[in-house]
C-alpha cells in the first residue's frame, strides 16, 4: 500500500524525494488468498507545504462472480526531503 501511494505522490510531484512518515490505522477487513487479484484505489486527501497524504483502499476481485470486496484500507503520509535530508517544499505537479 505504501508503494502504491508513493507512486501516486511521485507522479503528481515529479522530482520530489518522498519518504513515508506515517500510516494511519491500517485495517485488514478480510484475509487475502493466494492468487487473488487486487485493485488499489489511491487518492490524495491532504496536501501541505512539505507533506502530502493519500488514502489507499484495496479491493479483492472474485473472478468467478465478478464481485469485489474491500479487504484493506489505510492513510499514508509522506514528507518531501531535499539533498540534505531536510524537509523541503513540495514542487507543484
Amino acid at each position: 500500500m505504501d508503494e502504491y501511494a508513493w507512486i501516486a505522490a511521485s507522479l503528481e510531484h515529479p522530482g520530489c524525494k518522498f519518504v513515508t512518515i506515517g500510516m494511519e490505522n491500517p485495517a485488514f477487513k478480510k484475509s487475502i488468498k493466494l492468487g487473488t487479484i487486487l485493485r488499489f484505489d489511491v487518492r490524495r486527501t491532504e496536501s501541505g507545504n512539505t507533506s502530502v497524504q493519500y488514502q489507499v483502499d484495496v479491493f479483492a476481485d472474485n473472478l468467478e462472480t465478478g464481485a469485489e470486496a474491500s479487504v484493506f484500507s489505510t492513510s499514508v503520509t509522506f514528507v518531501c526531503l531535499n539533498e540534505a535530508e531536510e524537509k523541503t517544499p513540495i514542487t507543484p505537479g
